[in-house]
């Protein structure tokens, strides 16, 4: 008895301790003032316990983060959104995991083209969210890199219009999606940095990419146990890089891909748990389908 109410004890003081060099609550960055004082105002907070927002309330405020750089762990979200001059994300670089989601959003400025976030660096030591992953609207937006080390998502990843996102990762690091991965509305060229990926959780959607040919990066993937989308990818000329892909759970849909002539150039795709839909494609060749014998929805 006495043993585990000193171990609560105990568990409670770390607590308490913890909470004491971090704010008690979850905390909205709207100035760069803000942001600069917090690293002078909680200079031994390394654990953060709640949400993390970063949103200016002038446009063109936020310019670094540099405030931040004792933070280590987030137990809540982390949201950067809609901070029109902030370029990298330096500042963040000791970071290592985030309990909630990561929200990167609408970090541009429409009135000054080529202004906006860059790029990713200064999340180079993040290995862990295990929430979703949301990056969208960032118009400026090159690539992925700053997440190379990337090893867990818990949740979604969901990529979608940044006009001139052309690569994700350059490592291979990321092992594990928890549940949909969602790719549309870039200018991706290729999907490299996904090849540790083997099993999608939940669905696999590639919408909208228009500057892809192939499916680079997506070759290990064998399972897929939601849906699996493919549509409206006008360069698109094949799926040979899923002919490792044996089952989807959901649907297969692929749909309006206007360049679309092959699917896959192996026979290893034997189960589809619903509809079966090949619509609207330049398709000249049905390879792939002579051990799926069974359709359980619309075909």
């Amino acid at each position: 008895m006495k043993r585990n109410l000193l171990l609560s004890l105990l568990l409670v003081s770390i607590y308490t301790f913890v909470q004491g060099q971090c704010p008690n609550n979850s905390m909205t960055f709207e100035t760069q003032v803000q942001i600069d004082d917090f690293k002078v105002n909680y200079p031994d907070c390394t654990h953060f316990l709640f949400n993390i927002t970063i949103q200016e309330s002038t446009d063109g405020d936020i310019t670094n983060l540099d405030g931040l750089s004792n933070i280590e762990i987030i137990d809540g979200a982390l949201k950067i959104i809609g901070n029109d001059l902030l370029q990298h994300l330096t500042g963040l670089d000791n970071l290592q995991s985030i309990g909630g989601n990561l929200e990167i959003t609408d970090n541009d400025n429409n009135d000054i083209p080529y202004h906006g976030l860059e790029d990713l660096d200064g999340l180079d030591n993040l290995t862990t969210v295990s929430g979703d992953i949301i990056i969208q609207d960032n118009d400026n937006l090159a690539d992925l890199y700053g997440l190379n080390n990337l090893t867990t998502v818990g949740g979604d990843i969901f990529i979608h219009d940044n006009d001139f996102l052309e690569h994700l990762f350059s490592s291979g690091n990321l092992t594990s999606i928890g549940q949909d991965l969602y790719l549309s509305g870039d200018h991706l060229i290729d999907f490299v940095g996904l090849q540790s990926i083997t099993n999608i959780s939940g669905d696999l959607t590639i919408y909208d990419n228009n500057t892809i040919t192939g499916l680079s990066g997506l070759q290990n993937i064998t399972n897929v146990s939601g849906d699996l989308r493919i549509s409206n990818n006008d360069d698109l000329v094949d799926l040979y890089d899923l002919d490792l892909l044996v089952s989807v759970g959901g649907s297969l849909i692929i749909e309006s891909n206007n360049s679309l002539q092959h699917l896959f150039s192996s026979n290893n795709f034997n189960s589809v748990g619903d509809d079966l839909m090949i619509i609207d494609n330049d398709i000249i060749d049905i390879t792939g389908f002579n051990n799926l014998t069974t359709v359980p929805g619309t075909f």
